[in-house]
């Protein structure tokens, strides 16, 4: 039984941080009469609304905005669109969130790892595309890089002010992914977007959405809405990062365990190399984690950094 699980991304101390400063307005029983297909982008004060948010957490503002069934879904619809212009490579860091093997090749691509500096040779090819996430999952890298081939799909899920400490640059792309998964702490939701300033991309983005999901669901996006109309944003946003910089200054001090290994100052994960007493010693303690990588008989693992403080 695991009685500390760091395992997964669940961003409890954002949801923490939610309870706090959001003030429930939402009526209780839902009103079943506005239970009606959603227009099919998503609704449209939603979409007013992840524009004005995402050019707050970004600096850009997207012209178009398809609503989604979280980036997970914003990502399996941008890259079977992006098949049918012949692409079939898809390229990601060395390390990556767990089931990017699985969207990419059930999308009909070959995965290729290993996608950093030299990207610009890597993606030049008009058969290709990368995924790009920054802040990476684990490593919490921030990603400046030149889309060339018009093919970069940038992965913005930590891209907000609550897990990022640095200049917050990003990489140049075709299109964004994103949600308000971790940024609210609401992965139950399932309220993401893809955002692009190409009207053609655009149109073929939301085609390929409705022919998959038939409009997205009418509550998670209302409950997003009605997180905006009542939520002090700015100090959310402050009080969701001192929670998350909390929790790295608490993982630094057992960072001895670990060779060494600084947390990193953005995202959402602390990724380590582990010797074989340091496995032994987290299992004695049912700590939950992440094997990302395995050599001989070290280990990388991938710890949650956003638990709840206590």
């Amino acid at each position: 039984m695991i009685e500390y699980n760091f395992g997964w991304g669940n961003p409890y101390c954002v949801r923490e941080a939610l309870k706090h400063y959001y003030k429930k307005k939402l009526s209780n029983p839902i009103n079943i009469d506005l239970m009606n297909y959603s227009p099919d982008p998503g609704i449209e004060k939603l979409i007013d609304y992840t524009k004005q948010f995402i050019e707050k957490t970004t600096g850009i503002r997207y012209n178009h905005i398809v609503i989604t069934h979280g980036t997970t879904g914003a990502l399996n619809v941008v890259l079977r669109v992006l098949a049918k212009e012949g692409r079939g490579i898809c390229y990601t860091h060395p390390y990556y969130f767990p089931y990017y093997p699985q969207i990419i090749e059930k999308n009909g691509y070959k995965h290729e790892k290993g996608l950093y500096r030299n990207h610009k040779e890597q993606l030049k090819h008009s058969n290709t595309v990368g995924i790009v996430d920054s802040p990476s999952n684990p490593l919490g890298d921030l990603l400046l890089y030149s889309d060339i081939g018009n093919n970069i799909i940038w992965d913005s899920v930590y891209h907000n002010p609550v897990f990022i400490n640095d200049i917050p640059v990003k990489p140049d792309h075709r299109v964004n992914c994103g949600s308000y998964s971790k940024v609210f702490g609401l992965t139950g939701a399932r309220v993401g977007w893809i955002a692009t300033n190409n009207e053609d991309d655009y149109k073929r983005f939301l085609a390929e959405n409705l022919y998959e999901n038939c409009t997205m669901s009418v509550l998670g996006q209302n409950l997003i809405i009605d997180i905006f109309d009542n939520m002090d944003l700015e100090n959310f946003l402050r009080s969701a990062k001192y929670r998350m910089n909390n929790n790295r200054e608490m993982f630094d001090k057992i960072c001895y365990l670990f060779d060494g290994q600084s947390v990193p100052n953005n995202g959402m994960f602390y990724a380590a190399w582990a010797t074989p007493y340091t496995v032994k010693l987290l299992d004695k303690l049912s700590v939950g984690y992440v094997k990302i990588d395995e050599q001989n008989k070290n280990k990388n693992l991938r710890f949650n950094l956003a638990q709840t403080n206590d």
